[in-house]
């Protein structure tokens, strides 16, 4: 099922996010991903949700180059995936995986600034731009007076900011996130996906975020994607998606809806 959300005047002439024609995968024999036609709008926040296995996180780590298709095309912004430079690709991509590595004791400035790196590189000068974007990622994630922290004496939203901040510092059109909020409480969750949301919106940056709660996607997203099995079973506005017989589809159990009491926006549970 296909809707389409509302126009929005500044992205009318724009390049597709993500176009994938044909996208497949397999290992060890087993098909993972099925033959994927999909296209993904720029400047917007999209959410990737279903079962586990219906194969969010394979298409994840193929948006962030981090897996090789075996066949079909896939685009970025109007140019092939694999055409572009490692740094390149850097200045306009951002991916955080579903557990970042070990940040070794760093502290939250050090660990935000290494999101510079694509616009410096190993050798190059740390200079005042590089610095005025660390300041200002760390401002807009709420982190400066946490900046000569050491990272992991954080809470675990605090991390979750943190390596958000190092994104933002890395100055890029999209973000690329999987399953941000896994290992959050409710508060915090909320607080992560508003945050990503506002940034998003706030920077004319797209993203791209691998959800479980379908609560949780609606609240955030402009437009929420699900599969299963790989394939795509539903594709629209979180209006369109937030129907009882959508929901049931996607998660194989009788499923209901009814206006949030505050904002009137639908919830889905199970019967």
């Amino acid at each position: 099922m296909t809707t389409a959300s509302g126009p929005v005047a500044s992205l009318t002439d724009r390049e597709p996010l993500f176009q994938l024609d044909g996208i497949s995968l397999e290992r060890q024999g087993r098909e993972i991903l099925p033959p994927l036609t999909l296209s993904l709008e720029a400047g917007r926040v999209h959410a990737l949700i279903g079962l586990n296995g219906s194969g969010k996180s394979t298409l994840l780590n193929i948006l962030a180059r981090q897996i090789r298709p075996d066949a079909g095309s896939l685009h970025f912004l109007g140019q092939r995936l694999t055409d572009y430079g490692g740094r390149e690709l850097a200045r306009l991509l951002a991916y955080m995986p579903q557990f970042p590595p070990s940040s070794d004791g760093m502290r939250v400035r050090d660990l935000v600034a290494l999101g510079r790196f694509a616009w410096h590189g190993t050798l190059g000068r740390f200079s005042h731009r590089d610095r005025d974007k660390v300041e200002d990622a760390l401002a807009a994630t709420g982190l400066t007076a946490m900046a000569d922290r050491v990272v992991d004496s954080l809470s675990g939203g605090e991390r979750q900011r943190a390596w958000l901040a190092m994104m933002i510092a890395q100055d890029t059109r999209c973000l690329l996130l999987d399953e941000p909020t896994s290992a959050l409480d409710i508060p915090h969750q909320v607080d992560m996906l508003e945050l990503l949301r506002d940034l998003a919106r706030s920077r004319d940056m797209s993203a791209v975020v691998v959800l479980h709660d379908i609560n949780m996607a609606a609240r955030v997203a402009d437009r929420i994607v699900a599969l299963e099995a790989g394939r795509v079973i539903a594709n629209g506005t979180p209006d369109a998606v937030m129907r009882a017989d959508v929901l049931s589809r996607i998660y194989r159990v009788e499923m209901h809806t009814m206006p949030h009491p505050a904002s009137g926006k639908p919830i889905g549970f199970p019967a």
